[in-house]
Parts: C-alpha cells; structure tokens; sequence
C-alpha cells in the first residue's frame, strides 16, 4: 500500500530528526512497524491486536495504530497493560467516548467535522437526496451516522456494505431504489472499486455525482477502477489542514529524502505529528529523572503538556526540536502545531479538532486541494471558516 509506505516514511523523519539531535536527554528511539498483512477492516485489525498484545508483554509502551478498526481492536488488547495507543488515521466519532484511562490518543480529529463538512458540502451541490454507501464497521457507521444527525434539508439513507464483498449486487439494487440525486461513498478501498464500477455500469446511477471520504484518497483505488477517469471532478474530504510554511518543510523534507510527494498521499503529515508527538511526551515524562522506565501514562501525562495556550508556540520541524524538548525537560509545557495544521489536543478525549480539506479528483488519479472548511459548533447548529490554499 503506497500510502502506508509514505507514513511509515514520514514517521521515520520524525524519529530521525529526535535521533540526529541525540533523542530525548541522551535516550534515542528504536522504530518498529510490524506488516499485519491483513485487510484494515477485517482480519487485520485482529492481527495488529495480537502484534500489540504481545509487544505490550514484551514492554512496549507505545503502539502506533492505522484507522479506528485497528485503534479500537488494538487498545482492547492492550488496555490491561496500560499502553498508549496513538493513531494516524481513526477518525471514528464512537473513540470520543471511548472508556480508556486517557490512553488512546488521535492526530486526525473526530468525524464529527467531516461528518458535518460533508453536509455543508453537499448541501451546496444541491443535493436532496443522498445514499451514503458506509464500510460495515465503526468507521462507517460513524460517520453515516453524522451525516444523519446533521441532514440539512437533505434525506440520508446509509447502506452498510462489507470490506470484503464479492459483489455489491443488492447493495446497488437498494440505492437505485431510493433513486439519490448524490452519493456518499466511505468504505474500504477493494470494495469501493466493486461499487465504483457497478454504479458505472448502472443505467440509472451511473451519472450520480459521489462525494468521497477521506478512506478513499488513495492513488490504489483510482488505478483499481475499470475506468480510471469515472471520478474525475468528484470532490472528497479529508480531516486536517495540510497547508503552510510547516506543512511546506515537511513536504520538502520528504521529498528530498524519498523523492515523493506529500500532498498526494493521505494522512502523511499526521503520520509525522504523531510520532514527533509522542516524542516530545517522553521529554515531559524524563523531566525528573533521565533514566526512569516509561509507562503509558508517564507519556499521556507529556501529551497533555503540549497544548498549553499559555506556553510557547513550536511548529514541529527539526529547527525546533532541541528548544521544544529543552523546555519539556524543564517541566515546562508548550503549544505545538503541526505539518497537519494546529495540534489543539483535547487532554480527556485525546484528539484535535481541526479543519477539513475539499479535494478534487484529477485525471492521473491525483489531487487537487480546492479549499480548507473549519466546522465549529454554535449553540445548536454549526457555524463554518473557510480557508483556500495559497
């Protein structure tokens, strides 16, 4: 998977950067990724708890998760040893809630906002009435479920669909029912390309415009499809604000060392906080003693110091790392932003709120970024900022 190659690349910056500047009070960082081989919906979150679990027995105190299948099955089987999860790309609404000692922990923000984003954004596509096709886990159903707590004057219907079906057949057959003048599509990348090329093949849907999620902006799925040009001009949605002089040097960064481009794969940038996050953590953890054995909770303890609004302002970039990790070290807490936009972590649920990028498909199965949307709540209802790129 190309886009999980780029994050582990960007998390291999990151610790990179803490190593070449002698780590945290002397102490450098080994990195792991462990390959699950595994559907990310299916099998393979039961193979990355089992990864998780035994790596905790061994005395792992940090594990770091893919989406919220994976986050959420992974903390299960970790919880007993009081690890800290942190994850890249679980954007699932149901890990707000999540009963967990403060131990999970998320760069990308709740699909609460892109939830709600895509409302907004459907809602000026002028549609009336859309079928939103969900992957049949807590990532779709999450997410379906905002989008119809949040309808507008819109009727949303969900249809959950498997990660690993063979043909969408009944699926398709109950959206031409409804007959829905736009597409929602959330799902697992092998069964959106099945979906994708059955709606092509539809005499009446295959002129629907799709709305994509964040899942789906993925360079695999458009070379999948039979036709590659089919979503061609369709807009998606992806949680964070990957835009700026910070996000600039990391994209620079990454491709001076891996001749790739950051902008075309998902979640890099989080990828990248997160792991410098979590390295920061363990200078606010060491502060008293530079030797201590970390825990989980020793880490959680620095991820809530790094978004003090009364502490100094760090872009995470490796020109920054030995004043932030000095201060951290001196039990002072800070403010961070990241590659990914502003990392204004929430210390009871663990995650960021942040903006939402609308993306275009363009032929080449690349991307174009047309706008940053911020949902924020007011009251009852939502009230929106809008940022365009430079």
């Amino acid at each position: 998977d190309i886009d999980a190659l780029a994050r582990s690349r960007a998390m291999q910056l990151a610790i990179e950067d803490a190593n070449k500047r002698q780590g945290v009070a002397g102490r450098k960082f080994a990195f792991r990724t462990c390959d699950k081989s595994g559907n990310w919906v299916a099998g393979g979150a039961k193979k990355a708890s089992h990864i998780a679990k035994w790596l905790s027995e061994s005395g792992t105190h940090a594990v770091i998760t893919g989406g919220s299948n994976d986050t959420l099955a992974v903390h299960a089987g970790t919880s007993v040893y009081k690890t800290l999860v942190m994850s890249l790309t679980a954007t699932a609404a149901d890990i707000t809630h999540l009963t967990d000692d403060g131990l999970v922990w998320r760069v990308a923000p709740s699909d609460l906002y892109q939830g709600v984003v895509m409302s907004k954004v459907l809602s000026e596509q002028g549609a009336t009435s859309v079928a939103a096709i969900v992957v049949d886990n807590a990532y779709g159903d999450s997410l379906a479920k905002i989008l119809k707590d949040y309808p507008g004057t819109m009727t949303i219907k969900s249809y959950p669909v498997s990660a690993t079906v063979d043909t969408p057949t009944k699926v398709i057959d109950l959206v031409a029912a409804q007959k829905p003048d736009y597409i929602v599509l959330a799902s697992s990348v092998g069964a959106a390309i099945k979906v994708v090329d059955a709606l092509a093949e539809h005499p009446t849907l295959s002129k629907v415009p799709v709305l994509l999620s964040d899942a789906l902006r993925k360079k695999d799925f458009f070379n999948g499809l039979k036709n590659p040009d089919q979503l061609v001009g369709s807009l998606g949605t992806l949680p964070g604000d990957p835009s700026g002089p910070t996000f600039d040097a990391f994209a620079t960064h990454f491709k001076l060392n891996f001749n790739d481009d950051a902008t075309q794969r998902s979640f890099t940038a989080h990828s990248y906080d997160a792991v410098y996050a979590l390295i920061l953590a363990h200078a606010w953890a060491l502060r008293d003693d530079k030797n201590k054995k970390l825990s989980g909770a020793d880490l959680v303890e620095g991820l809530q110091k790094l978004s003090d609004p009364n502490g100094t302002k760090y872009t995470l970039e490796s020109t920054n790392y030995v004043a932030a990790t000095s201060e951290l070290l001196a039990a002072k807490a800070i403010n961070i932003d990241g590659a990914s936009g502003p990392l204004d972590f929430d210390p009871d649920s663990g995650e960021p709120t942040s903006a939402v990028e609308i993306w275009q498909v363009e032929k080449g199965a690349s991307f174009k970024t047309l706008r940053w949307i911020r949902a924020l709540k007011d009251g009852t209802g939502w009230t929106y900022e809008e940022t365009l790129p430079k």
